[in-house]
């Protein structure tokens, strides 16, 4: 039986970080909410949320990051995530997140999908990304579970 993971990631003070977010898709559906230690979020529906990511990897083919084109979406564009954190590089079309220190990162062409964008019900500036991680490739960083859980409909 195949292992996919889910990631989620969220602002830590004023780095991104991504955990394991697997065991709030136990059906295989995006959750409409999730929480987090700091409150309840809603998946962002009546914007743009769908687009492309690459991945980013160290010397060893681990995964470092992600980089990928803006989705058309207002809320996610202008979020503390993407503005605010000193890990994201965004030049307003293309935002490269580096979860792990790398002075080099290769490229790696993974075209993945199946995300979405969830926001603080009260603070609209807070948002995650919920994701699938599409290449299973190893991670260059600790991936810590438990820091979302799906919240009860």
């Amino acid at each position: 039986m195949d292992t996919y993971k889910y990631l989620v990631l969220y602002r830590d003070g004023r780095r991104v970080r991504a955990a394991d977010a697997t065991s709030i898709l136990e059906d295989g559906e995006f959750p409409r909410s999730i929480r987090r230690a700091d409150g309840e979020y809603c998946r962002i529906d009546n914007q743009e949320t769908f687009f492309f990511w690459d991945e980013l990897r160290d010397a060893f083919d681990r995964t470092v990051g992600y980089e990928f084109l803006l989705a058309d979406n207002e809320d996610f564009a202008a979020s503390r995530l993407l503005t605010e954190s000193d890990n994201v590089a965004n030049n307003g079309s293309e935002v490269r997140i580096l979860l792990q220190d790398c002075p080099a990162p290769n490229y790696e062409c993974i075209q993945g999908f199946g995300s979405e964008v969830y926001q603080n019900i009260t603070d609209p500036r807070d948002c995650m990304l919920l994701m699938f991680d599409w290449s299973q490739n190893p991670f260059a960083f600790d991936l810590p579970s438990e820091v979302v859980t799906r919240f009860a409909q």
